[in-house]
């Protein structure tokens, strides 16, 4: 027996085939997408929507096809086969967003390691985070957008104060193929596992006072000073030289010009990592530097090598802060803003 059409085919020899055989065709011939529980009859009707499609079509090959397809409808009328109803939207009088990456997992597995609570801005567009750790070391500027299938924030945005500690035992129920979804209520977040949109694990996370943590304001400095390095060669160097030192000095010598130092010693041992011009995407530093940070915050910072390629290092003197930023894209970023260390000590 010749194969269907799945597009041309009388619509009474496709109702023929078996349910399973139907879904692989139409898998394979990529047509549209379906829930893997879906009935024959709820299959059809969405195959008779897709083959709507080309009703409009101008091009004159299609005209054949555009009256199988009316002829096909009026069948689908006569046998009286609803179509599938449209989807619904259960919260669409709550604030939520749904994600569409595990995006958020990983925003949170950085701050586990910096803060015990954080305060996260949630609108239509995406989250923002800016956080200082316990130490007053660390200040943490995250931007995040394009990161939902779906919101429906009602209010300008939605503020939340959280336990990261406790969201993190919930994250990590999370199976790979599940998507997150948020609904904000008054004193509580509820936060939804979802497969296909059947929704499959269900938790509640209560929130924290919102007073608890003070706005962290903008601010602005001028770094002169940067150099561009790729992110998995920094993040490499870094875990040699945690082996050392909990420090890590960052040195630059016009004399020694396109070659970043990066150093960290013991008692007995001292390690030098030269990364010259070949490894670097660019530099612009026009004096001396010499900063000391601590490693904690570095390693920490290495976690996010996986949003960017390049690892953006700003500087102005041994001094002043120092920024490291990965840019996920123009509109997104993870930026750590790290005091440094005294200097003078011998090294």
């Amino acid at each position: 027996m010749d194969v269907i059409d799945l597009i041309e085919g009388s619509l009474n020899l496709i109702k023929k085939i078996k349910v399973k055989d139907l879904k692989k065709r139409i898998k394979d011939e990529k047509l549209f997408h379906f829930e893997s529980k879906i009935k024959k009859k709820d299959l059809i009707a969405k195959l008779i929507e897709h083959r709507k499609e080309y009703e409009d079509s101008s091009d004159e090959e299609m005209e054949e096809i555009k009256e199988q397809i009316i002829e096909i409808t009026d069948e689908i009328r006569d046998i009286g086969l609803e179509p599938l109803p449209k989807y619904e939207d259960p919260d669409k009088d709550k604030n939520y967003v749904l994600f569409s990456n595990n995006i958020l997992y990983e925003v949170c597995t950085i701050l586990k390691d910096l803060v015990e609570e954080c305060r996260i801005v949630f609108n239509n567009e995406g989250f923002k985070i800016k956080m200082i750790d316990k130490s007053l070391v660390c200040l943490l500027d995250i931007m995040i957008k394009n990161c939902y299938e779906r919101s429906n924030i009602l209010d300008k945005e939605k503020v939340v104060v959280i336990n990261i500690s406790e969201m993190m035992k919930i994250l990590d129920c999370k199976e790979t193929d599940q998507q997150i979804k948020i609904i904000f209520e008054e004193d509580n977040m509820l936060i939804h596992f979802y497969r296909y949109i059947t929704n499959c694990d269900k938790f509640k996370l209560n929130l924290l006072n919102e007073n608890l943590i003070d706005e962290i304001q903008d601010f602005q400095m001028e770094f002169d000073q940067s150099f561009i390095i790729y992110s998995k060669a920094f993040s490499k160097i870094c875990n040699k030289l945690k082996k050392f030192d909990d420090k890590i000095r960052i040195e630059y010598k016009l004399s020694n010009e396109n070659n970043v130092k990066f150093k960290s010693k013991n008692e007995l041992i001292e390690l030098n990592s030269n990364f010259e011009n070949n490894q670097l995407i660019s530099i612009n530093i026009t004096e001396d530097l010499d900063v000391l940070l601590l490693l904690k915050y570095i390693r920490i910072l290495c976690k996010s090598d996986k949003f960017s390629k390049n690892l953006i290092v700003k500087l102005i003197d041994r001094n002043h802060p120092i920024e490291m930023e990965y840019q996920i894209d123009s509109e997104s970023y993870v930026k750590f803003i790290i005091s440094p260390q005294n200097c003078e000590d011998d090294f």
